[in-house]
């Protein structure tokens, strides 16, 4: 299992999911966890379940939705019987320093930083950085 984390504060999910299915299309498990503030992925990705919490599948991807932390992710991954390094690539959007904190356990093998010129953008960056 590779993770890669993508960190900054701008909209990159379009970025992710693109990365996502590539790897997916390359014939690669991918399960991609939303670690953004505002939970944006829920807003993006269709499912049915409605809970607070949970992992849903879109083209092929699992996508982790709602978690607070990577130990509430470790423990419902316990509670489903997922192992999670049966992925063959593990994608982390995180968007400021609280949620990188909450993440962290989960060790990144590669990380990227994404930036636009805007001042709020560049501000709230400075966090992570």
């Amino acid at each position: 299992m590779q993770v890669i984390g993508m960190y900054g504060y701008v909209d990159k999910y379009d970025f992710v999911i693109a990365t996502a299915r590539t790897l997916n299309i390359m014939n690669k498990s991918v399960l991609v966890i939303d670690a953004t503030a505002d939970k944006k992925y829920k807003y993006i990705i269709p499912s049915i379940d409605k809970s607070d919490y949970y992992i849903t599948q879109y083209c092929d991807i699992d996508f982790a939705l709602g978690f607070d932390s990577y130990s509430d992710l470790e423990n419902y991954l316990k509670e489903k019987n997922i192992d999670i390094n049966l992925y063959s690539y593990v994608l982390i959007d995180v968007e400021n320093a609280d949620m990188y904190t909450k993440f962290k356990e989960l060790n990144v093998d590669k990380a990227y930083m994404y930036i636009d010129t805007n001042v709020l953008s560049v501000a709230k960056n400075e966090e992570l950085v």
